[in-house]
């Protein structure tokens, strides 16, 4: 084979893929896509299969170079001749001459006795299937090393949008079917309720799950063609933006959507049936409900996690028929009203610019929380069922600064709220901001680094920009959350790169992911009655080694010349540490044997934020590099109260003797074993709480990137004498309501030097 260019190739697929659902069928894709890897591979075939979930079968969707007449109709079971065999098995397959080999099935009319040299890559998403990408030549010295580790790039670097492909097609097969309590109103007062992300928003209501009424009698202003064109348009301006801020956590949100709109079978189907005389709103409920319901009957949970994309794309078709202008796909000045909220949602509520949003009940789980800090969107939880009793477009203010919903708020109330918010906007505008100078010094000059957690990569830049020493927390599961799926190692390659480049040369800490509790990803990790207490953190990564490779081998492979950390999450025992270990000397080993550049040597730790763990701590920093101190989950495991429970919010905010007192022990054992020790939870920024750290000797603060200059103030205010006294204090208390006095006595002391 002569000598081509593999990131050449890459890059060709990407702009391939970026085109998908623009200007692009999924037909049309696929065929561009075999003859680019043929032609720069040099390969007299190449071919792809997708796996039809509903059939158990490997189905040819594309190729070059074999019969094209046949594309569709060839169906292999897993483990059927070389290109089942590669799927079953999940690896590569490579034979120098197909005609001997034993697994070898020749297809009548395909022609692939012609070409004997056969590579076949298994096309995957974590541990699911997704299809194989096949080359052959005539050649049997044509297949070399380079083409293989080419060939396994391109598979992953495509498998979402393949995955995306697969489902549709999967779902054009599917038999259709045939088409075709009042409550009393809430207008005005006050809801009580929790803050779950700070701040101030002012805008109409408008309900998250409000459809447009697809069987009224409404006047449609649109085309059915026009509406899908200018629903593509919307999509496209909102990729753009994602591009631009968002791109680690939301590049892949409207893909699905953009990919349905140039398929024949979703809105092309529409466009079929109001040109045969079916009402346009009509014509756009048959399909999505016929997509909904294709879609949940399949058991594979990748599917069934599209009727939500399913039933989005329909409501944005149908106010684009209806021309709602006001709306448009853009949610400026208003507040959004749910029962629950994907993280994917999240996001596309903050692209298209919503003010705030507030829950009933649960829907306020932690992580769509803190991503929802990140984006910074005020949000509250409120348990009051009266909120869903509010009329569409009454004004609400989301007061998340004291935890409360004002509904149709009294003149002289909005205009102080206003003002509130011109303040906010006024100091930003000042620069407020400054940087801090690390490492911030105490009154009495000993040196303390202020570190930042980090969801998104924005708040890697913010954290650079404001002066934190480095990155102590990366909660590497956003991403995942968001895509409500595993995202391939290159597509985290891409994310955590620029989490590293945004430090500039700052150290970076990983935290491998943390899914359970009430961090699940819908159908991909299963139902569990205690999620909390069940199958998340390091058992989920040991159990499922290939996602965990997979991730790894991308931190890594980002952390190539950089300091980086990785720390594994929900450790309880000394064997779950070492077994976390050799995963990641196999990582770097077969990051060698690859050939790719990565990081040799990164540091790693682990989470204490189990009370089994503090027990533990002279075993373990035996042999941990760092610690973390995840004061949040610590907090929620000892004194057995849901952190998401708004019934026991007041205890599980209390400082506790039980957990001062071990969290002493844990500081004390790492220092002594001079391991590096930092607290990650969010009481980190609570200036009673860092001073009790300060006391016990613990020397790294790690905030939320909101929090590092106010956190930097508190620390050059107090001298390290003050904060061993204030521990002595806090760690002699003998109940909630003694440490609640000292707490109270400290957080007055700061706030009057405010």
């Amino acid at each position: 084979m002569s000598r081509f260019d593999g990131l050449a190739l890459i890059n060709a697929v990407t702009d391939l893929a970026e085109l998908l659902g623009r200007r692009t069928t999924i037909d049309q894709f696929l065929a561009d896509l075999v003859d680019t890897v043929a032609d720069h591979l040099n390969a007299d075939v190449c071919s792809v299969y997708l796996y039809d979930v509903e059939q158990d079968l490997l189905v040819l969707r594309a190729t070059r170079g074999l019969n094209p007449e046949l594309v569709g109709k060839v169906r292999l079971a897993p483990g059927e001749g070389l290109t089942g065999h590669a799927f079953l098995k999940n690896s590569p397959v490579l034979e120098r001459n197909t005609e001997e080999s034993l697994l070898n099935k020749t297809i009548p009319d395909l022609g692939e006795e012609q070409y004997p040299s056969f590579l076949g890559v298994p096309i995957k998403r974590g541990e699911l299937g997704i299809g194989v990408l096949t080359l052959q030549y005539r050649s049997s010295e044509a297949i070399d090393d380079q083409a293989l580790r080419t060939l396994r790039a391109i598979a992953s670097h495509l498998a979402a949008t393949l995955e995306n492909a697969a489902a549709l097609y999967e779902a054009q097969e599917i038999p259709r079917s045939p088409a075709g309590v009042e409550t009393e109103r809430f207008e005005s007062g006050l809801l009580n309720g929790t803050s779950a992300s700070r701040g101030i928003a002012i805008g109409l209501l408008e309900y998250l799950d409000e459809r447009v009424n697809l069987t009224g009698s409404a006047s449609v202003r649109r085309s059915m063609e026009e509406a899908v064109e200018l629903s593509a348009s919307q999509l496209g301006d909102l990729q753009k933006r994602v591009d631009e801020t968002l791109s680690d956590v939301a590049m892949m949100i409207f893909s699905s959507h953009l990919l349905m709109l140039r398929d024949a079978s979703f809105a092309g189907r529409m466009i079929e049936l109001a040109r045969e005389g079916m009402p346009p709103l009509e014509a756009v409920q048959v399909v999505v409900d016929d997509f909904a319901r294709r879609f949940s009957a399949i058991p594979d949970p990748r599917f069934q996690e599209k009727v939500q994309d399913v039933q989005d794309l329909g409501h944005r078709i149908a106010r684009n028929l209806l021309a709602h202008q006001e709306k448009d796909g853009d949610y400026r000045g208003h507040v959004v009203v749910a029962r629950d909220v994907f993280p994917s949602e999240l996001v596309k509520l903050h692209l298209q610019n919503v003010e705030g949003l507030a829950f009933c009940g649960g829907g306020a789980t932690s992580h769509v929380a803190i991503l929802a800090q990140s984006l910074g969107l005020p949000m509250v939880a409120t348990a009051d069922p009266r909120l869903f009793a509010i009329p569409s477009g009454v004004r609400l203010v989301v007061d998340a600064e004291d935890g409360k919903l004002v509904v149709d708020p009294a003149p002289e109330i909005l205009e102080a709220y206003r003002g509130r918010l011109r303040k906010t906007r006024q100091r930003e505008e000042a620069g407020d901001h400054a940087p801090i100078v690390s490492p911030v010094l105490t009154a009495d000059g000993v040196a303390i680094s202020i570190l930042a957690n980090v969801n998104l990569v924005k708040d890697a830049r913010t954290a650079h920009k404001l002066g934190a020493e480095e990155i102590g927390l990366y909660r590497s599961e956003f991403p995942f959350l968001i895509r409500n799926g595993f995202p391939t190692e290159e597509e985290q390659v891409t994310v955590y790169r620029r989490v590293v480049e945004a430090m500039e040369g700052r150290p970076v800490c990983f935290r491998t992911m943390d899914l359970g509790g009430d961090k699940l990803l819908a159908g991909q990790i299963g139902r569990e009655d205690n999620p909390f207490l069940g199958f998340r953190g390091i058992r989920f990564l040991l159990e499922h080694r290939d996602l965990f490779r997979d991730q790894l081998r991308a931190m890594l492979r980002a952390g190539e010349d950089r300091e980086i950390g990785i720390q594994f999450p929900m450790v309880v025992s000394i064997d779950e540490f070492l077994a976390a270990r050799e995963e990641v000397n196999r990582s770097i080993a077969s990051l060698r044997d690859d050939g790719l550049a990565h990081n040799h040597h990164p540091k790693l730790g682990i989470m204490v934020e189990l009370p089994a763990t503090t027990e533990i701590m002279a075993e373990l920093a035996a042999e941990v590099e760092f610690f973390s101190i995840g004061t949040n989950d610590l907090t929620m495991y000892m004194l057995g109260a849901d952190r998401t429970n708004h019934r026991v919010a007041s205890l599980y905010r209390s400082p506790h003797p039980g957990i001062l007192r071990a969290l002493a022990r844990v500081t004390a054992e790492a220092i002594a074993r001079k391991r590096s020790i930092s607290v990650c939870g969010a009481d980190a920024a609570d200036p009673a709480m860092a001073l009790f750290y300060l006391g016990i000797g613990i020397r790294r603060l790690s905030v939320d990137t909101g929090e590092i200059i106010r956190t930097g103030a508190y620390v050059r205010e107090v001298g390290i004498k003050y904060a061993e006294e204030t521990a002595a204090r806090m760690l002699a208390a003998g109940s909630v309501e003694e440490l609640g006095v000292v707490a109270g006595e400290v957080r007055k002391r700061f706030s009057e030097n405010r």
